[in-house]
């Protein structure tokens, strides 16, 4: 493996042209340029491990590649709880008073979303404050529009990467933040890599098939 991959060659000399591999990015008119073809070239050549996420319905892309199931880590954290819950409402909780703090008592020791949505529930009766009451009945109301997406789908908690490109289908996910999130678990089990990652804008216009593509990098 080299961290250069052969682009082509000079006209007439026949001198080869590499292109470097850290922090590469293609850039280009969608549907005119050849952006995927072009990441598609690369990878093969290197000989890494490529992984694209496909966030709409209906878009084509790479020609040869290894199909993934999506990639999903439970996770009891309240910050992944509340990014969660963010994206699930559009909006920021934590500059809604008092939730931050709900989120964070309800998280501590607990092992999974139907966990925390049990002890929110239970607070939400049992808490000596009526304002806080009322919170915790709303962090209840704001985890039944999350867990029943993620119960829509069969997820991994490992992840095999072939040589060449991966592909992990995400298309009709809501959760567009789960995805983000699974991009950094899966950039955690790979040391060396390299990513192109378009902005959130973006991906909640759903105007992009490619939220991310990680390369994968093999320890020599």
């Amino acid at each position: 493996m080299s961290e250069k991959i052969l682009l082509g060659f000079y006209v007439p000399t026949g001198e080869p042209v590499y292109l470097s591999l850290h922090h590469l990015a293609i850039f280009g008119m969608t549907q005119l340029s050849g952006k995927t073809t072009a990441l598609e070239a690369l990878i093969s050549r290197s000989g890494l491990r490529a992984i694209a996420f496909k966030t709409k319905r209906g878009e084509g892309g790479f020609t040869t590649y290894n199909s993934l199931m999506p990639y999903y880590k439970p996770r009891a954290d309240w910050q992944f709880v509340e990014g969660l819950v963010n994206v699930a409402l559009g909006e920021k909780v934590k500059f809604e008073p008092g939730m931050r703090y709900a989120i964070m008592k309800v998280c501590r020791g607990r092992k999974d979303l139907k966990d925390i949505q049990l002890a929110a529930r239970g607070l939400a009766k049992a808490d000596k404050s009526a304002f806080m009451r009322s919170v915790y009945e709303k962090l209840d109301e704001y985890l039944e529009i999350v867990i029943p997406e993620l119960e829509k789908w069969v997820f991994t908690e490992t992840l095999e990467l072939t040589e060449g490109v991966n592909v992990m289908d995400l298309s009709g996910m809501r959760l567009e933040q789960m995805q983000i999130e699974n991009c950094k678990e899966i950039r955690k089990l790979h040391n060396r890599n390299a990513a192109l990652k378009e902005t959130i804008k973006q991906l909640k216009e759903k105007r992009t098939k490619i939220t991310f593509l990680s390369v994968h990098i093999p320890e020599r």
